[in-house]
């Protein structure tokens, strides 16, 4: 087998969640720090980025990103297909609250 096979045969898929606030200034430097991840995730870790998603969490209310969004999607073409509501649902509400209870108890440990 090649070394791409095994590569993706033990692919480890990661998310990294993004966490939209302010204007357009703001939301760019954020996904661009997101995407930066996903690179530094390829280089130091081996994780092609293909198997990192990237996914956005706007403000849970009101707030500027609204009017931000529609800037960024028409400033930034390629942002366009992106739900920058995607991770604004109850499971990733339980998921977070997972985590941050583990990282405390890890860290407490």
């Amino acid at each position: 087998q090649s070394q791409k096979n095994n590569a993706s045969d033990n692919a480890l898929n990661v998310t990294i969640i993004v966490f939209l606030s302010g204007e357009l200034g703001n939301q760019i430097s954020k996904i661009a720090f997101g995407i930066g991840l996903q690179h530094m995730a390829k280089d130091m870790y081996g994780l092609d980025t293909y198997s990192t998603q990237l996914k956005l969490r706007a403000q849970p209310r009101g707030g500027k990103w609204k009017n931000a969004m529609i800037d960024t999607k028409a400033c930034f073409p390629h942002l366009r297909s992106y739900d920058f509501r995607e991770c604004n649902t109850p499971e990733f509400e339980q998921l977070q609250q997972e985590q941050e209870r583990y990282i405390k108890k890890t860290l407490v440990s």
